[in-house]
Order: structure tokens, then C-alpha cells, then sequence
């Protein structure tokens, strides 16, 4: 984001954050999450790391927390997978529709070919790709850990840089009606 857009928040004085630095997902298993989002996705395992000890354990408010960190990097994010050790997590399928649920959203150049390969990769699909617009493309798949990946191919009028332009006093609606 550009310093233009950074301003004050609507509580005041506290400013508005620059950017989203990651997103950290939770996973089960950290090299078969690696690989999936390695594999369809092209991001770059550029760390590893463990996270132990109070500093950590007093952040996440667990105790005696143990995490095995993933980084991985795309083109303009990254996306932290963390797979806990200690304590151990409880799998959940979380629906869409409740409360707390995520996902995360990835643009690909040809959305037809990332679909197919993760058909022939085995990827949980329960939805075929559907067209959003004027030629957007879109479609939700689970990763390895049944998290809720969305997959877009987006036409200019949905590019991230387009959206980012807008404001609240733009009179442009965006159509997200499904074909």
C-alpha cells in the first residue's frame, strides 16, 4: 500500500496499518502443506524455523508451546505455515458459514491447468471453477489440512491493484454474481 492510502483509522488517532505483512496458517503436517502450496501455488520455502520458550508461549497463550514455522514466499506475500508440536491441535472442518472461519485467496495465471492439476494431484475439490463477473474465474478448494483456499484467475476490473484503488465515496460496485 502505498503512504497515500495509510491514514488514520476510524478510532482516532491509531493509525492504519501499511500493509499486511503474512498470513499464518495452522497446519498438520508442515512438509505435506510445504509441497501443496509449493506445488500448485509456486511459492518459494524460503525459512524454517522452531518457535519455543516463554516469549512464545506467553503470545500464543499456550504453555510450553513448540511450532515448527514454514515461510513461504509468492510474488507480493507470505504465507507462514505453522505446525504445532506442543501442544498438540484437535482437527476441525470448519464450515464457511461459521464464525472464526478464514480463507485465503490465490490469483493464478490460468486457473483451467492449476484446476487440473490438483484433480490429478489428489487436492479435496468439491466445486468446479465458476466464472465471477466479466471473466474472472474462481473456485474453492481444501489444502491437506481441509483449510479453504480460494483460486482466481481475475480479469483487470478485479486485479488487486484496481481494487485497492477504490474508496468508500467511488461509485463503482463490484459484481461478484456467479455464472
Amino acid at each position: 500500500m502505498t503512504d497515500d492510502i495509510a491514514g488514520k483509522g476510524a478510532c482516532g488517532n491509531l493509525p492504519v496499518p501499511r500493509q499486511i505483512h503474512h498470513i499464518g496458517l495452522t497446519v498438520g503436517e508442515l512438509d505435506r502443506s510445504v509441497q501443496f502450496y509449493t506445488t500448485y501455488f509456486g511459492l518459494r520455502d524460503i525459512a524454517r524455523n522452531e518457535l519455543r520458550g516463554r516469549m512464545i508461549s506467553a503470545q500464543t497463550d499456550l504453555d510450553g508451546v513448540v511450532i515448527d514455522v514454514a515461510m513461504l514466499a509468492g510474488a507480493n506475500m507470505l504465507l507462514e505455515l505453522l505446525c504445532y508440536r506442543t501442544p498438540l491441535g484437535r482437527a476441525q472442518l470448519i464450515r464457511q458459514c461459521d464464525p472464526g472461519s478464514a480463507h485465503v485467496c490465490m490469483v493464478v495465471d490460468d486457473l483451467d491447468a492449476t484446476y487440473a492439476a490438483m484433480r490429478q494431484g489428489g487436492v479435496s475439490l468439491h466445486a468446479r471453477p465458476a466464472e465471477v463477473g466479466a471473466g474472472t474465474k474462481m473456485v474453492y478448494v481444501r489444502d491437506p489440512d481441509g483449510i479453504m483456499v480460494e483460486v482466481i484467475q481475475p480479469t483487470t476490473d478485479l486485479s488487486l491493484d484496481r481494487l485497492l484503488a477504490l474508496d468508500a465515496t467511488d461509485d463503482r460496485s463490484l459484481n461478484f454474481q456467479r455464472s
